[in-house]
């Protein structure tokens, strides 16, 4: 399996050895440690990671396929591309892109593999936990505790980290990538 994209050679970065119903997501998918700390690596990593998402050309994309639909729908587009504005990213990381519950996958020993990187890119750290959070769709203090969880994770294993932690841009990105 490929599990690392940088948008212009695929480069195997490891082979899973398994039978498929050894490998597979989980039913009921909860963000633990171990996902946690999957996530931290790979925005940790310093591997060569060219591609970066525009978000704000991803609402322009909306915004135009919407046209004369709903004012609401071009209000909320209108708001989030000024929340992307107000807060410039200090802090890019490798990205997944794509971080919902089916493209973590699970071996026997409870290790977490994620899977389906074409939307690999360079972005905040908040764009991934940001995209996990609302798949799985969590409380206001369940997703507290995943952003302070993360943090301290990060802090063991990145002493230099730029990342700061605000509910306020969690729930900002959540709202961005809703739209998206």
């Amino acid at each position: 399996k490929c599990i690392w994209h940088d948008g212009k050679h695929h480069m195997l970065t490891e082979w899973v050895m398994s039978p498929p119903a050894a490998l597979e997501p989980q039913s009921k998918f909860s963000i633990n440690d171990s996902v946690l700390d999957m996530l931290v690596k790979l925005h940790s990593t310093t591997q060569p990671f060219r591609n970066t998402f525009n978000a704000s050309y991803g609402l322009n994309w909306n915004l135009r396929q919407i046209g004369k639909k709903p004012k609401y729908l071009q209000r909320l587009i209108s708001k989030a591309k000024q929340f992307l504005g107000d807060y410039p990213n200090s802090d890019w990381v490798n990205c997944h892109g794509d971080l919902v519950s089916q493209n973590v996958l699970f071996d026997l020993s409870k290790k977490p593999i994620l899977i389906d990187w074409e939307f690999s890119h360079r972005n905040t750290a908040y764009w991934d936990i940001a995209t996990l959070i609302n798949d799985i769709e969590t409380t206001t203090s369940e997703s507290d505790d995943i952003l302070r969880r993360y943090t301290e994770l990060r802090n063991q294993h990145q002493s230099e980290s730029n990342f700061i932690p605000d509910i306020l841009l969690l729930n900002g990105y959540r709202g961005v990538l809703a739209l998206i």
